[in-house]
């Protein structure tokens, strides 16, 4: 596997700006999708399909957690997890926990809202990442001011199992292909739980959108799309991939715009299946012509600085908007529809950048040391050929005994060294600017 040098501490570049590797359309499409939640949750009678930027959130994590293990991963298996796990807890839990206490704060001090009795008795599940599940049996609100944190819930659950699946995949196999297949596999089980929920009332609706398994292959197809772009990339194949998704792109993304206009999945039933199935395949579309967009018009209308600069605040502007909606319909001060919109908007967007500067970009800062950073456009210097990663797979067992793993280059005290990878020349490769996932994660 390709191999990381660490960047300096004394110049540790600030979060989201552009480097090496770094694709800016990406952050525009998480400006689209937070969006488009927004919109919903606001009230906006023309976004009555906002849920669609949830799912563009589900390809990007899935795509973008893919190709970091992938691409940036160096040493043995437990060595690339603890990076991992470090890296996604410095940057999702900070601002998460100040969400989450200042919803209880609120719900203890105005025990008369609403959704106060709700924040406080779905917080245990909320606090172990499983709200998503109490909001699939209990139905909508069951969470209270934390309600929306049932898609972060799927995601923890997504980055808690496939980061060692893949890597045990690899380890067994020396296959990269076989990821895609295990990840395929996935999708095909997760379309499957759509149409063996019983029923095609509220209830299956509900079970539907908030369980993880009905809405794997969001992710799943992402990852598919990490293993392709990785193979092809490989093999000069991403010119190929680039033109063939940049077609696709148009048609997907008309038929993106379609259900977050006309929302056609509205009622449960067979509709309602075959529609998420459509979207997550859309997504993907979307997702991957974005990261290989290069210069192209794709770039040029998501890289518009204004869209970028929410982009890159999308994951503090998911976690403040709902409680803020929440309180500014409790408080009842705005009377107006349209100003109380407005309010609400400028109210999150503040809260959204105040958290980005202050508590998650120092948090970034923090885990560069780490690296294990991906997310490189097509245009990155490559890692090391497919072939020799799958000669450091195959000799497991030898490269064990000094330290190594699947991918040599660890030393038997644990340490890197990054001078002299096995296989290939030293890779350079920056973080990604605001984290690996969907949300600039």
């Amino acid at each position: 596997m390709a191999v990381t040098t660490r960047p300096s501490a004394s110049r540790s570049p600030a979060p989201g700006k552009a480097g090496q590797g770094y694709v800016p359309a990406l952050d525009g499409l998480r400006g689209i999708a937070v969006l488009l939640v927004l919109g919903l949750h606001i009230g906006l009678a023309v976004l009555p399909g906002g849920q669609v930027g949830v799912f563009l959130f589900f390809s990007l994590s899935g795509f973008l957690i893919t190709l970091l293990l992938l691409d940036g991963s160096h040493g043995n298996v437990w060595e690339i997890l603890r990076r991992f796990y470090v890296r996604r807890a410095l940057r999702l839990l900070p601002a998460w926990f100040v969400v989450v206490a200042s919803c209880v704060v609120v719900a203890l001090m105005w025990p008369s809202m609403d959704r106060a009795p709700a924040t406080l008795e779905g917080l245990p599940m909320v606090l172990v990442h499983l709200g998503n599940w109490v909001r699939a049996l209990e139905g909508s609100g069951s969470l209270g001011m934390l309600d929306h944190t049932w898609s972060l819930a799927v995601e923890e659950q997504f980055y808690l199992v496939w980061p060692i699946v893949l890597l045990l995949v690899l380890r067994a196999t020396g296959r990269i292909w076989a990821a895609a297949a295990v990840a395929g596999l996935g999708c095909i089980s997760a379309v499957a739980a759509r149409f063996a929920v019983d029923g095609d009332g509220e209830a299956a609706l509900t079970r539907i959108y908030n369980g993880t398994d009905t809405q794997a292959d969001h992710l799943l197809l992402g990852c598919v799309l990490a293993v392709v772009v990785v193979l092809l990339r490989e093999r000069d194949g991403l010119d190929r991939l680039r033109t063939v998704l940049t077609w696709l792109a148009v048609p997907a993304a008309l038929f993106l715009a379609a259900v977050v206009l006309v929302f056609p999945f509205a009622g449960a039933g067979t509709p309602y299946r075959v529609a998420l199935t459509g979207v997550a395949v859309a997504s993907a579309v979307v997702v991957g012509a974005a990261y290989l967009s290069g210069q192209g018009r794709i770039a040029r209308v998501l890289t518009a600085p204004w869209l970028r600069w929410v982009g890159v605040r999308s994951y503090g502007l998911y976690l403040w908007h709902y409680p803020v909606i929440l309180v500014v319909t409790a408080a009842d001060v705005v009377p107006f529809t349209l100003p109380k919109q407005v309010l609400e908007v400028a109210l999150s967007v503040a809260m959204a950048a105040a958290s980005y500067r202050w508590i998650e970009a120092p948090f970034l800062r923090r885990r560069e040391p780490l690296g294990g950073g991906s997310g490189a456009g097509p245009s990155g210097a490559p890692p090391p050929p497919v072939a020799a990663r799958r000669r450091h797979i195959a000799t497991t067992s030898s490269a064990t005994q000094t330290g190594g793993g699947p991918w040599a280059g660890m030393q038997r005290d644990g340490s890197t060294d990054p001078a002299t990878p096995t296989g290939g020349a030293p890779t350079t490769r920056p973080p990604l600017p605001a984290g690996a996932d969907a949300l600039g994660r």
